[in-house]
């Protein structure tokens, strides 16, 4: 992929492993996504290509080890275990690092159900979430009644014989008079909010001021013509219109899925893929719409003799009410659930004879220490950028991909698109839901956990328009947001990041920071449109390429180890073939190889678990591909065959259905991942 330099970005290198000339060299290893499952198949195969080449940590190790979602577990503990192992070789002299046996594998093994463990905390943060919207709607609500009731003390200027007429307009239109009530203002607020949230430039200075004027002008006579079709508002009407929306809704994602299965391209694909972004903000924009002629029916003067007083303490009681709640998303995402239940598994290294957990490291600390002699691989996490970006002859793509390493976080393949990582970790975040800590925007579980976030509002090319306002509003984040590396604005502040200073320093970077909304409305809100601006959504990296390959081609390397634990009982290798077509429009790269050999039999055997390429670079280098493929042959061990009669799934089982995992399924995946790495090994030695 070769994108050309972002207009204004500063003239920082490209991400310091790729590579663009001269001839293929180093080996790589890439472990795919797909949960435990992922995890403990490619344990097993680090396992066996540490015991047989070394290629994991050592004099002979491997120079790079990407990882996608589930493989990023396993690949976190390695990374832990390995720079410990340089530093304190003594501590492993008994038992090698993570090899069989070892204190890290029996952790590692038994802490499969992480996710059941106390799972009250998630249902908590479930209902507070659920909570908020309820308080978000009435909040909204009501500010959009205030802006009616100020109205006449704000906006004197304005013609009271222009509002008339409005109104008098609104109110002699009978057809549908949900949606012209609602209508005039949704455009309006879409128009500042998406000003708001733009990059930079005029748009947003200039822009918003005659959307202000026009959201003044038209709010009172809409409301007063809105709240003039009492049947239209009452309770029973209410159920009826919103339940017939939902249901609407519901169908409309059914038949977007129906055209993306069937292949519907053209005019009738854009119309649907309008209609499923536009449906989901129209019944938001009417729920609000509800909530402000309610209230602005019970305030408006003589419905029940409110005084300007009481008017005006409902005004600011939600003005206040809405700061409120910009902190509960924020602090209340599931994101930093998710990763700490991770790093309770993963985040473990050698202590004595046995293993421990210990606490989170900055990323930037995984470098492999320069003054030790002992070498692992560099670590690069392959996650998405859910991000509005044009690539050169491609026209303009919303997610690209975005990996995280020790030096330098950023998108491949754009020049100067990319971030230091200690700069990234200055930035702060909050550290719970209740607590005044704070937290580094970016740790190393902080990419894991990104890198893992299979459901958001976002999700690369498995995005659902017509159910991302559903899950943002729902506060179903797994991933987190990052500055956005095609932004200016976004470099300038990563860059002027500094650690924390004096009080002085404290107060003047509060005074300079960005806030727009507010913490909270700055994730809810873009995720509710599918906005970027200055900062990005970054989730699953299985979004984009969920093997994880594209990172090592992009490095040039002369030796590619993929292990591919997609769940796939066929043995079509859908996803390899996916992602090497990907190699081939997007960087010139073709590799030859043969995924038929994975072609499963009718008793769901493969005839082989590996299959070994060529790979041609666009210069004409050459290199070697390797693909270890999860599924069993009838050389798989006896026992690994028959636990498919008594653990029903496996060894495919859904990353979305299978989320906890006993040590003994754990152990089963790692058994076979062992298995498959020793008999690839077998039947090709490595060539470099």
């Amino acid at each position: 992929m070769k994108g050309k330099a972002c207009k204004g970005l500063p003239p920082t290198s490209s991400l310091p492993w790729e590579q663009v000339e001269g001839p293929a060299a180093g080996t790589g290893i890439c472990l795919s996504g797909g949960g435990l499952r992922a995890a403990s198949f490619s344990f097993g195969v680090l396992q066996a290509l540490q015991q047989k080449l070394g290629l994991v940590y050592g004099p002979t190790s491997a120079q790079y080890l990407t990882a996608v979602s589930g493989g990023s577990y396993i690949a976190a503990t390695y990374a832990l275990g390995a720079r410990h192992h340089a530093l304190h070789p003594e501590d492993y002299e008994a038992i090698p690092l993570l090899a069989l046996g070892s204190p890290e594998e029996a952790h590692v093994l038994s802490h499969g159900r992480y996710l059941a463990r106390n799972w009250f905390r998630f249902a908590t943060l479930g209902v507070l979430n659920f909570l908020a919207l309820v308080a978000l709607f009435v909040w909204a609500g009501t500010l959009l009644a205030d802006l009616a009731i100020i109205r006449p003390w704000v906006i004197k200027f304005l013609s009271e014989e222009f509002s008339k007429k409005v109104g008098d307009l609104l109110s002699a239109i009978d057809l549908v008079p949900i949606i012209w009530f609602v209508a005039p203002l949704a455009g309006i607020i879409m128009g500042l909010i998406r000003c708001l949230y733009a990059d930079g430039g005029w748009r947003r200075y200039l822009l918003p001021l005659p959307l202000v004027v026009l959201l003044f002008a038209l709010c009172g006579p809409v409301l007063i013509a809105a709240a003039s079709y009492d049947h239209w508002w009452s309770g029973w009407t209410m159920l009826k219109v919103s339940a017939t929306m939902v249901l609407a809704l519901i169908l409309l994602a059914g038949v977007m899925w129906l055209a993306q299965k069937v292949g519907i391209t053209g005019v009738l694909a854009r119309v649907l893929n309008t209609l499923a972004v536009v449906g989901p903000r129209l019944l938001g924009f009417y729920l609000l719409a509800f909530s402000a002629v309610y209230l602005y029916g019970f305030l408006k003067e003589g419905s029940h003799n409110i005084s300007e007083a009481a008017k005006l303490l409902v005004f600011f009681s939600a003005l206040l009410g809405g700061l409120m709640f910009s902190y509960v998303p924020h602090r209340a995402s599931l994101h930093r659930e998710y990763r700490s239940r991770l790093h309770s598994c993963f985040g473990v290294r050698r202590n004595g004879d046995a293993a421990s957990v210990v606490d989170d490291p900055l990323l930037s600390e995984l470098g492999t220490p320069v003054e030790k002699t002992i070498h692992f691989p560099r670590l690069i996490i392959c996650a998405t950028a859910n991000v509005h970006v044009r690539k050169t002859g491609r026209g303009r793509f919303t997610f690209v991909p975005f990996v995280f390493s020790h030096d330098m976080c950023g998108v491949p393949g754009h020049f100067g698109a990319a971030f230091p990582t200690a700069k990234l970790e200055l930035k702060r975040e909050p550290a719970g839901v209740l607590t005044f800590r704070k937290e580094p925007l970016l740790s190393l579980f902080t990419a894991v956990a990104a890198t893992g976030a299979a459901v958001a509002p976002s999700m690369g090319r498995y995005t659902v328009p017509s159910l991302r306002a559903l899950i943002a509003a729902s506060n179903i984040r797994l991933g987190r947001w990052f500055p956005n590396p095609f932004s200016v604005r976004a470099h300038r502040d990563v860059n002027s990041a500094k650690a924390d200073g004096g009080i002085i320093a404290r107060i003047w970077a509060w005074a300079r920071r960005d806030r727009r909304l507010g913490p909270g409305y700055n994730e809810l809100v873009p995720e509710i449109l599918g906005f970027d601006g200055p900062r990005v959504y970054v989730s699953d990296g299985g979004h984009y390429d969920n093997l994880g390959l594209l990172a090592l081609f992009g490095a040039k390397c002369a030796e590619i180890w993929c292990v591919d634990a997609s769940p796939d009982p066929s043995g079509q290798a859908a996803e390899a073939g996916r992602v090497l077509a990907l190699a081939r429009d997007e960087m010139g790269i073709d590799v030859n190889i043969d995924l038929n050999r994975f072609a499963a039999t009718r008793q769901g055997f493969y005839p082989f678990a590996h299959a070994v390429g060529e790979v041609t670079y666009s210069d004409g280098s050459t290199g070697r591909l390797v693909v270890v493929k999860l599924g069993l042959t009838r050389q798989s061990p006896n026992f690994l065959q028959e636990r498919r009669h008594k653990d029903r799934g496996f060894p495919h089982h859904s990353t979305f259905w299978k989320q906890v995992y006993s040590t003994e399924r754990m152990d089963a995946y790692r058994n076979l991942g062992y298995d498959s790495a020793l008999r690839c090994l077998t039947d090709h030695a490595p060539s470099v």
